[in-house]
């Protein structure tokens, strides 16, 4: 947890210095390859943050990163949303430069963000943005829930004891927040993993579905490590061959259906 903080305390720093998008991706790929999804993570929201403070809420510079680096669409997408937590703007300013699909990732950072930095409203006062609808309030709480595991330091008694007070229809999706968050970061041992998913009682689906969405992405990075194979065997009771085979598992296809619903919109 250490590491992925610094690494991404220095990627904003990166990206702030660095006007070029080619020179930006060129440095942020030597970073270790295991949580470089860390360094685009930061570096768009330093790209987002540049639009922001010129009020051009078309995004031309985030956009230009997004399209310079496309592989790593999904935090870049994340990384906007720490943006918005962070200068307090309606998603509705800038809904228009989004893929609607894509939401739920966006409103993921802003719950990441909220639930690291403005604890006592987004935890201790479980208050979300104005702006949440129920589509975009699931991506919320996804991220608040990833920032949750860092918060009780991957203590899962801790963790239970901050996801408790939440209203029922929070949970599931806080809990796959955590699943996502655990599977990324990786380093809990078995006992841990064993305690965790006991904890989770009757969210342990949502738990799992967290680790399967974490897995596919590590999958497709091509960063799978022991903790990612250990993790699928305790978490989601298969291996991780099982695992990313998603079409045979309801509660992961209905995630998709529900993201893939907000094209619609």
């Amino acid at each position: 947890m250490a590491l992925i903080q610094l690494l991404f305390q220095a990627s904003s720093v990166t990206a702030s210095e660095t006007a070029d998008d080619a020179t930006l991706t060129a440095l942020l790929d030597q970073n270790d390859k295991t949580f470089i999804s860390i360094a685009y993570e930061a570096s768009a929201m330093e790209r987002a943050l540049l639009d922001f403070n010129a009020n051009d809420f078309a995004l031309p510079h985030w956009q230009a990163f997004l399209q310079h680096a496309p592989e790593h669409s999904t935090q870049i997408h994340i990384g906007l949303g720490w943006a918005i937590a962070k200068r307090r703007i309606a998603l509705e300013q800038v809904e228009a430069a989004i893929e609607p699909q894509q939401l739920p990732r966006v409103s993921d950072g802003t719950g990441y963000c909220e639930g690291t930095f403005k604890q006592r409203i987004a935890v201790k006062d479980m208050k979300t943005p104005e702006w949440l609808n129920d589509n975009l309030r699931r991506g919320y709480d996804q991220g608040l829930g990833r920032s949750l595991w860092y918060t009780a330091k991957a203590e899962p008694e801790t963790l239970t004891n901050l996801i408790t007070p939440f209203a029922e229809e929070r949970k599931q999706d806080l809990w796959r927040g955590v699943g996502i968050a655990l599977a990324y970061v990786g380093g809990c041992d078995e006992e841990t993993l064993r305690q965790l998913k006991t904890l989770s009682g009757v969210f342990a689906a949502d738990l799992a579905v967290g680790v399967t969405l974490a897995t596919l992405s590590r999958k497709a990075a091509n960063t799978i490590n022991a903790d990612t194979e250990l993790t699928c065997q305790i978490i989601c009771d298969a291996n991780l061959a099982s695992v990313c085979a998603v079409a045979e598992q309801k509660t992961v296809k209905e995630y998709f259906e529900w993201v893939g619903k907000l094209k619609e919109r």
